[in-house]
């Protein structure tokens, strides 16, 4: 992974990951702040884009941004564009 991120109400405002082995942005933990809400300036996103290809070969599992193990969702806006696996990101809502 580019970034990775253990724990919960991690913030992540403004990085870019850009092809990384397997995840771009990695998070493990509830009630993650990724990139920027609603009010927040466009500058403040984190970028994912082209992870998960390692020596250029596909296997579809790199996403831009994954977060997981979390009960309460995560929240934010960012961006993801060819990254291996053509969801993006993980939950959807993020991009």
């Amino acid at each position: 992974d580019g970034i990775h991120l253990l724990g919960d109400q991690m913030r992540l405002r403004a990085s870019r990951a850009i092809g990384n082995h397997d995840d771009g942005i990695n998070v493990s933990g509830s009630g993650a702040r990724i990139g920027r809400l609603r009010r927040g300036r466009a500058s403040d996103r984190n970028v994912g884009d082209a992870n998960g290809l390692p020596n250029g070969v596909s296997d579809a599992v790199g996403l831009g941004i994954n977060v997981h193990n979390f009960t309460i969702a995560p929240v934010g806006q960012n961006i993801a564009t060819g990254n291996d696996n053509p969801a993006e990101c993980s939950p959807a809502n993020l991009c």
